[in-house]
Order: C-alpha cells, then sequence, then structure tokens
C-alpha cells in the first residue's frame, strides 16, 4: 500500500530505504566490529559477465550509482529484526521474478575427480570439507580445482604440511540437509582443519533467522564432535547483491537477506571457541564467475582456497 500510494517500484524502494541506513549511519559513526568496516565501497566492476539467463556475455546491469556502497553494521536484534521484516515485507513483490529466475537458471554439475587426496610432504594434516555447491567444486573442473584442492595447497605451501583432504559436498544442500544428510557420511577418522560452507542455499530456500542459527550451531557441534580438536573454519555468504545471475530487483533483496544471514552467523560463531567466521570477499572483476554467473571461477577459488588456509594456518596449533 505504500509503495502505491508513492508510486514507486520495487528497485526505487529499496534504494530509497538504503539511501537512508546511510543517512543513519553518517549520523553516528562508531568503531567497527572486528573485521568490519562501517562502508565498504564497491569497486573495479566488471564490463560483462554471463548474464541471469546463461545467454552470451554482454554488460551487466550492476547495482546504479544510487546504491554503491555496502553498511556494515554491528547487528543488534532491531537491526536484525528490521532487516528480516524489510525481507518478508518486500519479497511477494519478487516472487515471481524468482520463481522463473528458479526455471531458467543454468545448472552445473560438480567438479570431476575423487573426493580425496593429498598434497606436500611432511607432517600430514587431515582437511575436511563439507557443505553445499561450493565443497561439491561447482565452476571447477575437478574437486583438486575448486575450493577443497585449493585449501589443501595452500596450507601445504604455508605450513611446510602434506594435507590429505576430503569433500563432502552437495548443490542445493541447505544447513540442514549439510546436518542430515552429509555429517553421517564423514570419514570417522578425525580431522585436523574442517572447511565448512552453507548459507546461500538457506537464503534461496527462505529458511527463517531461527531456523539459520539453530541448523548453523548443530552443524559446528556435530563436528566438533566428530573432531574436537580441529579447527573449523565457516565460510562467509558472499555478496549475493553483485552475483550477475541474479536479476534486479530481485538482487537486492536476495543481498540483503545475504547480509543479514552471515552477520547473525559472524555474531553466533564469536562465542564459540576453536571456531572462525570467514567473510567472502570477492575482487569484482571479469573472471570472477564461472560461466553460469553463480558460482567461483577457478581463479577465484584460488584466491577463496588461501583466504581459508589463512584462518586456518593461524589458528592451528603448530607442532
Amino acid at each position: 500500500a505504500w509503495i502505491a500510494r508513492h508510486g514507486m517500484n520495487m528497485r526505487h524502494s529499496l534504494a530509497w530505504v538504503a539511501s537512508n541506513f546511510r543517512e543513519q549511519a553518517s549520523r553516528r559513526i562508531e568503531p567497527a566490529l572486528p573485521g568490519c568496516g562501517w562502508i565498504q565501497r564497491v569497486e573495479d566492476q566488471p564490463a560483462g559477465l554471463p548474464t541471469h539467463d546463461g545467454s552470451a556475455s554482454k554488460p551487466i546491469d550492476w547495482p546504479d550509482a544510487s546504491f554503491p556502497l555496502r553498511i556494515a553494521y554491528p547487528m543488534t536484534p532491531i537491526v536484525t529484526a528490521a532487516r528480516s521484516a524489510l525481507f518478508w515485507s518486500f519479497l511477494p513483490f519478487v516472487a515471481a521474478q524468482g520463481l522463473r529466475l528458479r526455471r531458467i537458471a543454468p545448472r552445473l554439475a560438480g567438479a570431476a575427480g575423487e573426493s580425496i587426496g593429498r598434497v606436500g610432504s611432511g607432517r600430514v594434516l587431515r582437511l575436511l570439507a563439507i557443505g553445499d555447491s561450493i565443497i561439491a567444486g561447482v565452476g571447477a573442473a575437478t574437486l583438486d580445482r575448486a575450493l577443497v584442492g585449493c585449501t589443501a595447497r595452500a596450507l601445504a605451501d604455508t605450513m611446510d604440511v602434506a594435507v590429505e583432504w576430503e569433500a563432502h559436498g552437495r548443490s542445493g544442500a541447505t544447513s540442514a540437509q549439510v546436518l542430515t544428510d552429509l555429517v553421517p557420511t564423514i570419514d570417522p577418522r578425525p580431522a585436523d582443519a574442517i572447511v565448512v560452507s552453507v548459507g546461500v542455499n538457506d537464503v534461496t530456500a527462505l529458511s527463517t533467522l531461527r531456523a539459520w542459527r539453530s541448523n548453523l550451531l548443530a552443524l559446528v557441534a556435530a563436528l566438533h564432535r566428530h573432531s574436537p580438536g580441529a579447527v573449523i573454519v565457516v565460510a562467509g555468504l558472499p555478496p549475493l547483491r553483485l552475483f550477475p545471475l541474479i536479476p534486479e530487483p530481485l538482487r537486492r533483496l536476495i543481498g540483503l537477506r545475504g547480509e543479514t544471514l552471515d552477520a547473525v552467523s559472524r555474531e553466533l560463531l564469536r562465542a564459540h571457541p576453536g571456531v572462525f567466521h570467514v567473510t567472502v570477499k570477492f575482487d569484482m572483476r571479469e573472471g570472477s564467475f564461472c560461466p553460469d554467473g553463480f558460482h567461483p571461477s577457478e581463479q577465484s577459488y584460488i584466491e577463496f582456497g588461501q583466504a581459508m588456509a589463512a584462518s586456518i594456518a593461524a589458528n592451528l596449533p603448530r607442532q
């Protein structure tokens, strides 16, 4: 009713809300949370990547100049509730667009190759990777060139060790499905480090914040029981508001929800020793995504793996 009275479409409404958030943030500049700036400018956007309908590359409809900033601020219960209310309120206006995207979006297979491997030499370190399509390696030719393999290589180089890795990933898996379907399949031998990727499918499956918190905590608890001494690194949700596959205005709404779930998980995991949230940052340039416009390219997997390995190496006890 508010949109009808003011004659504004969905895109302009979200831009209006974002500008008001920026105005409020500018009035009270306070210290940022660790590892989180108040404002991060989106720069170096590529000229062309695959489009949401799977056609040939062409210039992308990136977020316009009215929305060039990503606001990051403490995710208090009030802010979380406000963002959640905003998401659910606007969702009906983009439901048809979401259903169409689900129907036409290209679906790439997971990476080929064995789900176990070894790299490097020296003392053996066991690495377990579990989660969604990122762990399944969508966007890479083989798993050793996907996140698990890239993380293993970076760890082997950084710590001068041999890394034995195994991957348990499934495209489209939510945090609940990873917990119930994939955790029981992992090798009973304890791991030294565990890489977790979940969350994007919880956004697209419209999971509630309560379910997201509950499932993430249960997943971390199950992995801790399996490997009590392991360092667990959880990949943050990527900036969905920049994904070329997702059309506007759905992109902005999904991006808002992704940022909310990511902030909730960051705060949630901070209270658990041995569990670390790793923020996913994309250097937005041509070649950042694989041909589906949604998953990382092999080059992005290398950078992604280096970030995960750095967090593991920084928190893994030296022997």
